[in-house]
């Protein structure tokens, strides 16, 4: 199972659907320049919507979160132990919002504060960057991790 962050891609289609009023100016008033600033608008917000929604995915018992390709993603994939969780070793986890140095020495730079803080049984402390994410795909991740924490108990 995946989830895809919902807020990002609906940010890229109403980028785009910004675009279709520059087309239709550009069609009335013989405009080029807003035409193809339009069409640009309409490319990009498609691109960038099919190319780059972070997500998480569920396979066996590990959960495995995919960050934006941009921003933190170079210590992002430094720290690459906050992305991937064996939701079995999970302990607890809640929804938290970090300041901003607490952002920059567990994730790096990000714009908004809302994460998952999980704590594993090691004592580790794991955060997930869960902003792009609405709240009914946060209830259904965290509803997930901890299924698969109850039953590895059975």
């Amino acid at each position: 199972m995946k989830i895809t962050a919902i807020k990002l891609r609906l940010f890229w289609f109403f980028l785009g659907i910004l675009g279709i009023p520059m087309l239709v100016y550009a069609s009335i008033n013989e405009s080029d320049l807003f035409g193809i600033i339009g069409l640009i608008v309409i490319m990009i917000s498609i691109l960038m919507g099919i190319l780059t929604p972070p997500g998480i995915s569920f396979e066996g018992v590990v959960a495995q979160y995919y960050a934006i390709p941009w921003g933190n993603s170079a210590k992002s994939s430094i720290d690459d132990w906050n992305w991937n969780i064996v939701m079995t070793e999970v302990k607890s986890i809640e929804i938290v919002k970090l300041s901003k140095d607490e952002r920059k020495k567990y994730v790096g730079k990000t714009i908004f504060n809302k994460y998952l803080k999980i704590l594993m049984v090691s004592g580790k402390e794991k955060y997930l960057y869960v902003s792009l994410f609405s709240k009914r795909q946060i209830n259904k991740i965290i509803t997930t991790i901890n299924n698969a924490k109850i039953s590895n108990k059975v």
